[in-house]
């Protein structure tokens, strides 16, 4: 039973000086009177009610005057600590005493506040006062304990002013409870719940909410939900709104989905005050156990309760669609919130512009990211992610890039996705520098690079002959043993064209040790690179290799090896490469003629020179003007004038245009 004592005779004790105070209130237009009262509902404490006024400048502690002690009072009820204590400290200092309500007032909000030295220091001026404690005090120290979690001290302090005179009250025990709970000690909890009758003490509301919560947290579901019934046949209260919210809690964790919605429809009918905020406690729980239908069930009754929904539980709603893929009635949600001028937050846009996408419909979701900038929502890193593949999916892949880049504006840091995603775009715009960039940036934020994405970066500086930064790009990563055979015939191409033999060799090698077996391609990459330096020795070792190998040559492969021979004086080996040509699939073989038809020249091989023609012949090689040029050097420098002439007719009959002008000197 709380007690009201009029504080205008606490700090005046004469009626006539109370008659003044009023007197002056009321006449004084510039100094306005706040009316307050220090208390708190039984649940939590059963604290005095102390009414009192105070003008609105007398709200700092800069004008000391006995007022102070009602200023005390004033912030207490509040919950400001930090003034109540600044009025308490100058009431000290003027020498005016504190009395046992105003201890119990600065230590109840400077607990409730979580403020444990600053309550324990109190306690202690409090006990060197004389002043005897009463069950308010007791109040305002475990309360301090609970919201830190001290539950050993809480103990000890129950106890401590117990043998003071403090007598324990129900909400003394709530505390108590409490701060079980919240060190997470739900059995001992349980005990102490259930040694409450031998105590004596008749549990009230929130003793069954704690109960209920204490149940949930055990996993006793079904007695969690019973404890309503309990609570209204032993005990004769009604359960309040924090019971119903645990008993709901507590039924989704089981699994009673139907239960839940059932015991939110009886809170209603019993007179309990639904809120959108028990509302949105339960569609969150019903989120964090994925029970998406029974989300949108609860929130479509919203508006039968007379509700308004507000940007929870259009976020929760809008979740449970993306999750039941409802991309339309998630889009109709929206809609919804923007008419009823509720501002989107981010996480309803991006669940929104994820939910179009997860069902292709990217058209639908590109006008809700373009309009996010215009409604001034905040972007996070999941929206720019979110609509740069939206943009990779409609092949725009310019907006792709510019929306990386405003990302770059922000303070945001890209992420896997980020990359992956702008490397598409750029490998598809073929912006291969630019790609190559941002691998090496990837590289320097640890971020893992996949395969797949710097080959695709390979091949790009590969088409547009970038050799030098794709030999840079190469060289500076790490996981190298991760490339492809193809991103190393790049390698060694890049090198080739840059005529860094050497470098082109320590590739192969490297693939070697990687485990990697060289296939063709890789082979005519290597002879690319011989060929360009001259290592014509080198390439022979290398086509021996190939052959030793089993490899299957190519039109390339025969290319060097004819090159290769040529070049190194064995006529006799080029011939033999040139006669054991298939009849089909040769392709374009006129430049290997040229080289062997050249070296037979050089060594006067005129004979083998007009068989290596015949042999063009049959293969539907056409000769050309070197070709031409090369035959009638060889035959007119053996002394044969007449197959010089026929040379000169067939090359006119073939419309071939002289590039030697010594074949008219013959």
């Amino acid at each position: 039973m709380s007690l009201c004592v009029p504080c205008l005779l606490m700090v005046r004790p004469t009626a006539v000086w109370a008659w003044r105070k009023v007197f002056w209130l009321t006449r004084s237009a510039p100094f306005v009177a706040l009316s307050f009262g220090y208390c708190t509902d039984d649940a939590q404490g059963g604290h005095r009610q102390l009414p009192v006024s105070i003008p609105s400048h007398r709200q700092h502690p800069q004008h000391p005057r006995v007022d102070d002690r009602e200023a005390v009072f004033a912030h207490a009820r509040r919950g400001h600590w930090i003034p109540a204590m600044k009025y308490f400290k100058w009431m000290r200092r003027e020498g005016v005493r504190p009395d046992l309500l105003t201890y119990n007032a600065i230590m109840q909000v400077c607990g409730e506040n979580g403020r444990f030295d600053e309550t324990m220091t109190l306690l202690h001026a409090f006990q060197l006062s004389g002043l005897k404690p009463d069950t308010d005090t007791l109040n305002a120290v475990l309360a301090c304990c609970s919201v830190v979690r001290k539950l050993e001290r809480a103990l000890e302090l129950m106890e401590q002013l117990q043998r003071a005179g403090a007598q324990p009250d129900v909400t003394s025990h709530n505390y108590i409870l409490q701060t079980y709970i919240a060190c997470g000690r739900y059995p001992a909890a349980l005990e102490y719940f259930n040694q409450l009758e031998s105590m004596s003490v008749k549990p009230n509301v929130t003793s069954y909410s704690h109960l209920i919560r204490i149940h949930h947290s055990l996993n006793n579901f079904s007695r969690a939900v019973n404890t309503l019934d309990v609570m209204r046949t032993r005990g004769g209260l009604d359960p309040d709104g924090a019971c119903y919210t645990w008993a709901i809690r507590a039924c989704v964790k089981w699994g009673k989905q139907n239960r839940a919605l059932q015991l939110l429809h009886e809170m209603q009918r019993s007179g309990v005050t639904l809120t959108i905020s028990t509302c949105n406690d339960v569609l969150k729980v019903f989120t964090k156990v994925k029970a998406w239908h029974s989300v949108l069930q609860l929130f479509d009754g919203l508006e039968d309760t007379g509700l308004q929904p507000n940007i929870v539980s259009y976020e929760n709603a809008l979740t449970a669609c993306l999750h039941l893929c409802q991309w339309q009635r998630s889009l109709m949600i929206f809609h919804s919130m923007l008419s009823r001028e509720v501002q989107p937050s981010t996480l309803a846009c991006n669940t929104v512009i994820e939910s179009c996408c997860k069902s292709d419909q990217f058209q639908k979701a590109l006008p809700i990211f373009e309009c996010m900038s215009q409604m001034q929502i905040l972007r996070d890193r999941q929206t720019f992610n979110l609509a740069i593949s939206l943009y990779n999916n409609e092949s725009q892949f310019e907006k792709s890039v510019e929306v990386f880049r405003q990302m770059r504006d922000t303070t945001i840091q890209p992420n896997a996705q980020t990359y992956k995603s702008v490397l598409l775009a750029l490998t598809k715009l073929e912006a291969g520098l630019e790609a190559a960039h941002l691998l090496n940036e990837m590289q320097k934020a640890r971020i893992r690079i996949l395969p797949s994405d710097r080959n695709a970066v390979i091949a790009v500086l590969t088409k547009d002959a970038q050799w030098d930064p794709l030999g840079k790009l190469l060289a500076s990563q790490q996981n190298i043993h991760e490339l492809s055979l193809t991103s190393y015939c790049s390698w060694i191409r890049a090198y080739s064209e840059m005529r860094e033999f050497e470098k082109a060799m320590h590739i192969s090698e490297l693939m070697r040790g990687s485990g990697l077996h060289l296939n063709t391609s890789v082979y005519n990459a290597l002879l690319d690179a011989c060929a360009a330096a001259g290592e014509w020795t080198r390439s022979l070792q290398l086509l021996e290799e190939l052959r030793a190998a089993g490899l299957p040559p190519d039109v390339r492969t025969w290319q060097h090896a004819v090159q290769a021979h040529s070049s190194a004086g064995d006529w006799k080996k080029s011939v033999e490469l040139l006669e054991a040509l298939p009849h089909d699939g040769v392709g374009d073989m006129t430049t290997s003629f040229n080289q062997g038809i050249e070296a037979c020249e050089r060594a006067g091989q005129w004979e083998v020179v007009l068989r290596l023609l015949d042999q063009m012949d049959q293969l539907n090689i056409t000769p050309n003007a070197e070709t031409y040029a090369a035959a009638i050097r060889a035959c007119d420098a053996a002394g044969r004038a007449q197959e010089v002439y026929k040379l000169q007719n067939a090359m006119r009959a073939a419309g071939v245009v002289p590039s030697d002008t010594r074949h008219d000197e013959v």
